[in-house]
This record gives C-alpha cells, structure tokens and sequence, in this order.
C-alpha cells in the first residue's frame, strides 16, 4: 500500500505498533490465569513492544506530528481504565492487597505518560527499558498480597521480566 502523506504512513505505523502492545489485554483478563500470572504475562506482552520505541522516533512523533501522538495518548487512558479494572477485580479476590484502585492506575498513567515523554527520557538518561524495569522491580515489591500470592514463583516471574528486558538492551 503506498501512503499519501508522511502523516498517513505514521498513523499507520502509531496504529500497528499501538494494536501490537494492546495485546496484552487478552492475558491481563483470562480467567483460567492467576492474577501474578496474568500481571506478568500482560507485562511482558505490552514492554517488549514499547521497549521497542525510540526516544527520537517519540520526540519527531511529539514535536512534529501532534494528531498522531494523540493517538498514543488516548490509547494510554484507554490502558489504564483495563489496568483499573483488573485491580478492582483482582481485589475481589483477593489476590492484591486492599489499596485504593485509582492510586493504582494513575502510577500507572503517569509512568506510561513519562515512558512515552521524548524529554523525560532524555533528561534522565533513561531508555524506555530500563524505566520500566525499574518500575517493574518497584510495582512487585508492593501490590500483591503475600499470604495469596506464592512468594518464590513471584520473584521468579520478576526476575524473568527483569531478564526479558535487559536483554532488550542488548538487541538494541
């Protein structure tokens, strides 16, 4: 296919990219997984796929192409209302500890918000990898509940996670 403009051709490409990392929806919400098992399995999913994303494809995106950056904007409101649900839900069960499910989410708003900032990036010297990393290692040392939750299979799967990402760093 052979796009009109420069603009229709990064809309695509935001779109696919975006349909990529929304994969993770379809194991955040499978009822036959635990809850640390669909947690991880998400995670996985959605960060190999942002990892991916350059800070300067994102400051191009931002600065000079702001009706397709709007679309990942949109798409992170959208993430977050399933994340919000999944930790309602999750509550329910009893597999997070009992905390506020808006505290939950907007941590997370604002970590895909300052992943996807070109600047953020920048000024911290951070690759997309590494925050999410280390949001990753602050995340599971504090929602699940450990009277639920096995303790060794949940440092396992943080560490595979961990793994998964490093070795981002090393396909870059």
């Amino acid at each position: 296919k052979y796009f009109a403009s420069r603009e229709e051709l990064l809309t695509y490409l935001t779109n696919w990219k975006l349909n990529q990392i929304q994969g993770f929806e379809q194991h955040l919400f499978d009822p036959k997984l635990p809850y640390l098992d669909r947690f991880t399995q998400a995670l996985k999913i959605a960060s190999s796929h942002i990892a991916g994303l350059s800070n300067r494809f994102l400051a191009d995106l931002k600065d000079m192409h702001p009706q397709v950056w709007e679309q990942i904007t949109a798409f992170i409101d959208s993430a977050t209302v399933m994340l919000e649900n999944f930790y309602k839900e999750g509550q329910e069960h009893g597999a997070f500890l009992n905390m506020h499910t808006a505290v939950l989410t907007i941590a997370d708003k604002v970590m895909l918000m300052q992943l996807t900032d070109p600047d953020f990036l920048k000024s911290s010297g951070l690759k997309v990898h590494e925050a999410l990393e280390s949001y990753f290692i602050m995340k599971f040392s504090g929602i699940f509940n450990r009277e639920k939750v096995d303790e060794k299979r949940m440092q396992q799967l943080l560490s595979e996670l961990v793994e998964d990402l490093r070795s981002l760093d090393d396909q870059q």
